[in-house]
C-alpha cells in the first residue's frame, strides 16, 4: 500500500483516497481488448473522495484521465492561454514543403515535447526528432535523457525519424523533412535566434552533423507557449528505469496521485512512460502549473506474453525528493512474475487482433 502524505492525513484523517469518475467522452475500448483499434485519448476529471476502508480504482479502462489534486490549489496562470491552445499556437507556424531543422529549448516541463507533436502532427512531410543533452546551471540538476519523449512521439508518429540513428543518411532524407531538435535548457539563452545557441549545444549539433536554421526558446518566442515556462531557482531530479516492469493498475493509480501532492518531495514535475498488465502503456504528465495529470494510452500495445520490453521510465524534478520512500513504494506496487501471468492468462486468447508492439 503506497504511503499517504501527512498533508492528506491532516485534511482527511487516516483514510484511503478513492476518486469520482466523470467520462467527459464515451469510448469503445475495453481492459478484454476489444474496441482497441483507433484508440483516442479521453479526458477525464478525477475528484479525491475519502472514503473509509477502499482502494483507488484501476487506472485507465482505455481512458485519458485528468487527477485533480486535493486542494484544488493552482500554480501559475488561469488555464484558459496559450498552452491550453497549443495545437493551435503549433499551427500558426506555416510549414511549408521543404526541408527544416528546428532547435527547440526552453525550462523542464514548458511544452516543448507536446509543441513538438503538434507542429509534426500538422507537417504534410516527414519528420525527425532528437534529443539533445541539456546542462545544469547553479543549484539546477537537469533530468537525463531516458528516451521517454522519443518513444511516445514514435508511438503517436510511427513513421517519426530518429536523427541519432547512425545509418540515417541526413543528405539523402526528402527535401519536406522537418528535423525538430529538443534540448532542456534552465536559462533564455542572451540572444535570440541562432546567434543564442549554447556552444555546448553547438558542439552536440556538429557530432550529429546537424545545422539548424531556427532557434525557438520557450519564454523568449512569442508564437510558443508560455503558460508552463517557469523560472527555478533550486532543482533536484530523480529517475528510475522501469523497463519490463509491470505495474498493478490500482497501485499505480495511488502512488502517482501521492507522487503529485507531495508524498516524496516537492515535486515540480513528473513524466514516465508505464506499463500495465494487459499490454497497454501509458504516458504519465504533470506540472504543477497544470490543474491535473495527464495519462494518455500509447497506440501499441503489447502481446499479454509475459514482461514488455518496449521503454518504461520515471523522471522526477523538484526540491527534497524522497527518492529512497518513493523507491520503497514502487517496489511494492509492480507485479512478480506469478501474479502477471494470473492478469495475462486470460487475455491470449481473448486479444488475437491487438497491434502487437513489445
Amino acid at each position: 500500500m503506497a504511503k499517504v502524505h501527512t498533508a492528506m492525513r491532516q485534511a482527511h484523517g487516516p483514510l484511503l483516497m478513492d476518486f469520482a469518475l466523470t467520462p467527459i467522452e464515451p469510448t469503445n475500448q475495453s481492459l478484454d481488448g476489444g474496441g482497441q483499434e483507433g484508440i483516442k485519448p479521453v479526458m477525464m476529471r478525477m475528484i479525491p473522495i475519502p472514503i473509509p476502508g477502499l482502494g483507488s480504482p484501476p487506472i485507465g479502462r482505455g481512458h485519458g484521465w485528468r487527477l485533480r489534486g486535493l486542494s484544488g490549489r493552482r500554480v501559475g496562470p488561469t488555464p484558459n492561454d496559450d498552452h491550453a491552445n497549443s495545437t493551435q499556437s503549433a499551427n500558426s507556424l506555416v510549414v511549408t514543403t521543404m526541408s527544416k531543422t528546428w532547435l527547440i529549448s526552453g525550462p523542464p516541463g514548458c511544452g516543448k515535447t507536446t509543441w513538438i507533436l503538434n507542429t509534426m502532427q500538422s507537417h504534410p512531410g516527414s519528420c525527425g526528432y532528437l534529443r539533445l543533452k541539456g546542462y545544469a546551471d547553479e543549484g539546477l540538476e537537469q533530468a537525463p535523457d531516458t528516451g521517454i519523449d522519443l518513444a511516445f512521439l514514435q508511438d503517436q508518429i510511427p513513421q517519426l525519424r530518429d536523427l541519432t540513428d547512425p545509418h540515417l543518411d541526413l543528405a539523402s532524407q526528402p527535401d519536406d523533412l522537418l528535423a525538430l531538435i529538443e534540448v532542456p535548457q534552465f536559462r533564455p539563452p542572451k540572444e535570440s535566434g541562432l546567434i543564442g545557441i549554447d556552444p555546448r549545444v553547438k558542439a552536440q549539433l556538429e557530432a550529429f552533423q546537424l545545422l539548424p536554421d531556427r532557434h525557438l526558446h520557450f519564454g523568449q518566442e512569442p508564437e510558443l507557449p508560455k503558460r508552463d515556462t517557469l523560472e527555478f531557482s533550486k532543482l533536484e531530479s530523480w529517475t528510475i528505469s522501469l523497463h519490463k516492469y509491470v505495474w498493478d493498475p490500482s497501485s499505480l493509480n495511488s502512488f502517482w496521485f501521492e507522487l503529485v501532492n507531495g508524498a516524496y518531495g516537492d515535486v515540480y514535475r513528473a513524466k514516465a512512460l508505464m506499463n500495465l498488465p494487459d499490454g497497454r502503456a501509458f504516458f504519465c504528465n504533470w506540472m504543477m502549473t497544470q490543474d491535473g495529470s495527464q495519462f494518455l494510452p500509447l497506440q501499441a500495445v503489447a502481446p499479454p506474453n509475459g514482461r514488455p520490453t518496449r521503454v518504461s521510465e520515471l523522471v522526477v524534478q523538484g526540491k527534497a525528493l524522497d527518492a529512497v520512500g518513493a523507491q520503497s513504494t514502487i517496489d511494492d506496487c509492480l507485479l512478480n512474475d506469478a501474479v502477471l501471468e494470473m492478469h495475462q492468462a486470460p487475455l491470449r486468447d481473448r486479444q488475437p487482433e491487438l497491434t502487437h508492439s513489445r
